[in-house]
């Protein structure tokens, strides 16, 4: 019988060191008021030492209540014995994970304590072998999750495929509605903007590629490329190879993502593959014009020339087309940033996600 007296006590665990994708899907989820009050805890890892980043800065900042497992290595069990011991000393009711690692100890957990367990999907990358070696020891343990979670319909079809009638939930991502940005589109000079890790997936190269005949039509304008990763090195001699350098910054990984959304025109998405992008959301946020491939749940966010353009994944020509279409009327450009930004609430408010998670957990730990 369900004792519906009890409050649920979440501890979401998350490996991260950045305010990106999962992070910032935690750190806005218990910064909501209802979500806020309850007794959570945020887990993540230490690695022998490694606690200054920038999301264990930004929580203990901030406020949140944030406990550092400590992990010597990728793989290392140690992390099991101290996180049940965690939620056995403060009365943890529910465990929520994100990514494999999360996954493993949100399994061992269910499996050897009873404790109810919760886990988030956020989609998959493919850089390497490694990364799909634990992109299928991740769907493995999604499998057996006593609630699993997708933040995007593509991923909630994928789940429900692995996991057949165990439940599972579809809950989007969230925003706050922003100020609006003060740099309104000039024909002197256009600033689009990719913002995303340097991986195969995000597609910054599509972008690059496209970016010659962008400026064939358009020479005002000028591309800011945020973020880091892996294939940095290559993104920057293609656009040496395409003798666009001079159109081209690479801003590195910033922090100051306000500053960099207020110099932007639009966004550009060029993504192969999303669940569902928080730079999407967050550029519509602030009234920012987007133009995205097809991937993910971009349908769910963006309709067609009303409050965005959608246009093919991994398709220069596509790609390179919808910037153009975009561009050809700055009065248009400004009208889709300002319809984008008013269609977010109310289904990507932080409300309704808020309502949605509380329910998950309420419901773990009453059962």
């Amino acid at each position: 019988m369900l004792n519906s007296n009890t409050t649920p006590r979440p501890l979401s665990l998350i490996d991260t060191g950045l305010i990106a994708g999962a992070g910032k899907a935690i750190m806005q989820l218990y910064g909501h008021p209802r979500l806020s009050a309850l007794d959570y805890l945020i887990g993540n890892f230490d690695y022998g030492g490694r606690i200054s980043t920038e999301f264990n800065d930004t929580a203990a900042e901030q406020g949140y209540n944030l406990k550092l497992f400590t992990q010597r290595f990728g793989l290392d069990p140690a992390p099991i014995r101290q996180v049940m011991a965690t939620m056995r000393d403060g009365g943890y009711n529910v465990i929520e994970s994100h990514g494999y690692k999360g996954h493993i100890i949100g399994f061992c957990c269910s499996r050897f304590a009873g404790i109810p367990w919760l886990a988030v999907a956020h989609g998959w990358t493919a850089e390497n072998w490694k990364i799909e070696v634990y992109n299928a020891l991740e769907r493995f343990l999604l499998k057996r999750a006593d609630v699993a979670v997708a933040v995007s319909p593509p991923l909630y079809d994928t789940l429900h495929a692995l996991r057949g009638a165990k439940p599972t939930h579809l809950v989007f991502n969230a925003i706050d509605l922003q100020t609006p940005v003060a740099n309104p589109a000039s024909p002197e000079r256009l600033t689009l903007g990719v913002i995303g890790r340097f991986s195969p997936e995000k597609g910054q190269d599509v972008m690059l590629d496209a970016l010659p005949a962008v400026l064939a039509a358009n020479p005002q304008v000028h591309l800011r490329i945020i973020g880091d990763g892996q294939e940095r090195a290559a993104l920057e001699a293609q656009a040496q190879s395409l003798g666009i350098a001079d159109a081209v910054t690479f801003t590195g990984w910033r922090s100051d993502m306000p500053e960099q959304y207020a110099q932007l025109d639009a966004l550009v998405l060029s993504s192969r593959s999303e669940g569902l992008p928080f730079a999407v959301l967050e550029a519509m946020s602030y009234g920012l014009p987007v133009i995205a491939t097809r991937v993910g749940a971009i349908d769910h966010v963006i309709t067609d020339k009303d409050t965005g353009w959608i246009v093919p994944a991994n398709d220069v020509a596509g790609l390179t087309e919808g910037i153009n279409l975009a561009l050809t009327d700055l009065n248009e450009l400004r009208r889709v940033g300002a319809a984008g930004r008013a269609s977010l609430h109310p289904k990507f408010s932080p409300d309704a996600r808020a309502d949605a998670m509380y329910g998950l957990y309420e419901g773990l730990a009453n059962r």
